[in-house]
């Protein structure tokens, strides 16, 4: 074994060819396991399109110490969660786990690598898995149209080809064929192991040479991919389908990851369509209203890559939209960047990667991603040093070099109501007295204070990294709304966020990108708020920007007007997403009294009679401190942080107004069921009834019986999609609310499979009502969610939702460490009992989308 120099993270390299990438970090008891093999559907031949994505799934269907779908329960039952992806260049399988499961979680990975068996009648039913994914991606506008680009900029490469390959490759594929790719492949000199977390080095290693040493290194055999000729002409195809919005992919080549130009390339994406303050937003979107969306982003894999504009488009709007594309990206050839925004630039890349930091996954995926894309996990300093050296004239040298108009690749996907003509595949050149805030509760390291107006406020400490969140919510949302104004909590907290009585939407969009965060509104079924994440540094800006948010709104006509055509395009364009539509559909079957039953969104007829006073008098009717909660996680002083709050927060007056009377939704005693057509390949169903509250202690026994049915290592999973093929797709769901949520299943399935699917669904609660559950399947369930809860915990955001939640829903601050303890006192009699509470299935609610 050879060691680099004692730095951090430390690189070993097993005699084997192994490589081994570790960092410890002592901040929460947790390991991220990351494993990437350098092979992808790039080095496939065309017999073999989609056989690295195949291999992936089967790794997951037995190896030689496990059945199938077995690794998955011993990683849900550590309390962890693994998963795995395979992309042009590499595949990748992941597991991240409490750290006290270290050695189950490298046992688990090194047969995964080396162990599988790849048994033929597994393989059988996993093409047919593959094959409705296959049909579930065709099923996606984006995707599609994806595929249609990559297809057209890559017709000599490889890339040109989907990873996940196509029906008639993936149905040919044997068990000997798929064993010979892994075992030519999978071998520890293609693969890099990366380890971050609370590990002691020594141990680890010492495990890693006994576990990993006796597997031998081999010659890899890796056929050499033909480049694109240079591009001279431009490029273009347009299509038509079933449905309801309109999409467009403007491409240009540019050179791969390791090329010195790429940062600049990034740059010129970020300015160009990369944020609220880039060019393409502010004169496509906001000035001339052509677009619903637009964003500019380079992707730069191992071989060339392209720079893409995506854009999605309004009917009226579809010849009009590539000229004004067409005027920035000449602003940008011909004129420089300013300084201050290309500063602002730089700041929010490197604030990502301090972001990115905050967990242990996050560290070890990005380990992984610059070793199995560049052959070097440490690039990332090379890339900072390139960013930080670039200037405007850079920017505008890159710009000239690759955003070439007449050497291009334009895609276009729209609805087969709209006759598109050729036309739109075309360039055209066109003060009171100073009180203090009241300690009210303590707990560990976190505190309560309660202002003089009522508003309470949580702060937790974590000074680890430079970083902030804030949050402040209050009751409200859809349980506050009517049949008469639905849809107008969305709305208002839409426009909220786009402007104040002193800064315009762009002005706080400037201000994110300083203080390299955001500050975002949000309105929900149970609650409204405000949330802001920035570096401590810019806690300044961040602090202004927040309480004027929520003081200070301005609900401006224009803005109102964009962000209403928005929501009509978001309504209209939920037709698209069938298993959107399933959910909105249960919902409204499910709740047919109760404001949960009401669309988010709201509806058409509705959305367009709001005016700017409507959303005004509604935003004050909200604002009762003594029914809101604000939450502080990071880096901060206590003392700073509660001066801020009371001076701003505490200004507002105290109002007596009352939680209003609302009903429970009563359950039903018959079955009810809806049937929606839509001319797509895939059904998707949810079958469900009413759950409980956020105050049952019935919510933990319904979390976990939902965790038992959920994952790769869930009866649902294992029943419906492994054994019985009957599905790409299926999980459980179950929400809570201050009144009764739900608890369901939902499945996306072949549309000749739906009766014995909802049979097969109702077969496995039927079970859960009649065998109590076997104390080490409860144990797997209540470790995975336990797991779970401590890997979330890492960050400062999750803490802070957790914190600012909890209190606004009467919880005391204990419920911070108390919801594990809760999940581990659940018994089988507790299954049991909910089960046969809750699931009348006999009375069940179906929402069923199928063609």
């Amino acid at each position: 074994m050879t060691q680099q120099d004692k730095t951090s993270p430390q690189v070993h390299i097993l005699n084997n060819g192994l490589k081994v990438i570790f960092e410890k970090t002592g901040t929460s008891p947790v390991v991220s396991l990351y494993a990437g093999v350098k092979i992808g559907s790039a080095w496939e031949s065309d017999k073999e399109a989609g056989l690295s994505h195949v291999l992936e799934h089967m790794v997951f269907k037995g190896t030689k110490s496990y059945g199938p779908g077995a690794i998955s329960s011993i990683v849900e039952g550590c309390g962890g969660d693994l998963n795995a992806y395979t992309s042009f260049d590499q595949t990748v399988y992941y597991i991240n786990l409490p750290s006290r499961h270290l050695h189950t979680g490298l046992k688990l990975i090194r047969e995964m690598l080396f162990e599988a068996t790849i048994d033929p009648e597994e393989l059988a039913r996993e093409q047919e898995v593959i094959l409705e994914e296959i049909r579930r991606g065709l099923d996606n506008p984006q995707r599609y149209l994806g595929q249609i680009l990559f297809s057209l900029a890559y017709q000599t490469h490889t890339y040109g080809r989907p990873v996940i390959g196509f029906d008639h490759t993936v149905k040919s594929f044997t068990a000997s064929v798929v064993k010979n790719f892994y075992h030519s492949w999978y071998v520890p000199n293609n693969i890099v192991l990366g380890v971050c977390g609370d590990v002691d080095e020594e141990a680890l290693l010492q495990f890693i040479k006994a576990e990993f040493l006796e597997y031998k290194e081999k010659p890899l055999c890796r056929p050499n991919l033909n480049l694109e000729p240079p591009l001279s002409i431009v490029r273009t195809k347009k299509e038509s389908r079933n449905i309801q919005g309109n999409y467009l992919n403007i491409a240009f080549p540019v050179p791969a990851f390791l090329h010195e130009d790429v940062p600049a390339i990034d740059l010129m994406a970020h300015y160009l369509g990369g944020s609220e303050t880039s060019r393409l937003y502010q004169k496509v979107k906001e000035e001339k209203k052509l677009v619903n969306a637009v964003h500019a982003s380079a992707y730069t894999p191992r071989y060339p890559g392209i720079f893409v504009i995506d854009a999605n488009i309004p009917d009226e709007n579809l010849e009009s939209v590539l000229p004004a594309i067409h005027a920035e990206i000449n602003h940008v050839r011909a004129n420089l960047i300013p300084q201050e925004q290309l500063e602002r630039a730089k700041q929010g890349m490197e604030a990502s990667l301090v972001y990115e930091k905050e967990t242990c996954e996050g560290t070890a995926r990005k380990w992984i991603s610059y070793e199995t894309t560049g052959d070097d996990f440490a690039f990332e300093s090379i890339y900072m040093k390139r960013l930080h050296a670039v200037t405007p004239e850079e920017i505008r040298r890159v710009a000239q070099k690759y955003l070439n108009t007449e050497a291009c690749f334009l895609t276009l996907l729209h609805s087969d109501s709209n006759k598109v003509s050729t036309q739109s595949l075309k360039w055209k050149t066109s003060k009171t007295t100073k009180q203090k805030a009241k300690l009210i509760e303590e707990y560990k390291d976190i505190q309560k204070y309660k202002l003089s107006n009522g508003l309470q406020i949580v702060l937790k400490q974590n000074s680890r990294l430079p970083l902030m969140s804030m949050k402040c919510a209050g009751l409200g949302g859809l349980r506050y709304e009517t049949r008469k104004n639905n849809g107008i909590s969305n709305l208002t907290f839409g426009v909220l966020e786009k402007g104040t009585t002193t800064k315009t939407s762009l002005k706080i969009a400037e201000l994110s990108e300083q203080m390299s965060g955001h500050v975002q509104a949000f309105a929900g079924k149970n609650s409204w708020g405000v949330n802001a994440a920035f570096l401590s540094s810019k806690k300044s800006i961040g602090f202004d920007l927040f309480t004027d948010l929520i003081l200070h709104p301005f609900f401006d006509p224009e803005e109102l007007s964009k962000e209403k055509k928005l929501t009509l395009e978001a309504i209209k364009n939920q037709e698209d997403s069938l298993g959107s539509l399933a959910v909105k559909t249960f919902e409204m079957l499910l709740y047919p009294h109760h404001p949960y039953g009401m669309p988010i969104l709201g509806s058409k007829k509705l959305i367009s009679t709001f005016k700017p006073d409507s959303l005004a008098k509604f935003y004050k009717s909200l604002l009762v401190p003594g029914q809101m909660v604000a939450s502080v996680v990071g880096d901060f002083q206590t003392d700073e942080i509660l001066d801020y709050l009371q001076e701003t927060l505490g200004s507002l007056p105290a109002n007596p107004r009352k939680k209003p009377n609302i009903k429970a939704e009563k359950a039903s005693g018959t079955l009810r069921q809806k049937i929606i057509r839509k001319n797509k390949m895939q059904a998707h169903l949810i079958l469900g009834f009413l759950g409980t509250t956020l105050k049952s202690r019935d919510r933990f026994a319904l979390e976990v019986m939902n965790n038992i049915l959920s994952g790769m290592g869930g009866r649902l999973f294992l029943e419906l999609r492994d054994k019985q093929s009957l599905a790409y797709t299926v999980s459980a769901m179950h929400t809570e609310g201050l009144e009764p949520g739900y608890m369901g299943v939902y499945m996306g399935c072949d549309p000749s499979k739906v009766e014995k699917a909802t049979q097969g669904i109702l077969h496995e609660l039927q079970k859960l009502k009649d065998i109590p559950v076997e104390k080490e399947e409860l144990e797997r369930a209540q470790n995975y969610i336990a797991g779970n809860h401590e890997i979330e915990l890492q960050r400062n955001d999750t803490q802070c939702s957790q914190l600012l939640f909890d209190t606004l829903y009467g919880n005391p601050l204990k419920e911070y460490d108390d919801y594990v303890h809760k999940i581990y006192e659940v018994t089988s009699g507790d299954i049991l009992q909910v089960a046969r509470k809750y699931l009348r299935l006999n009375a069940y609610c179906l929402a069923l989308i199928r063609p």
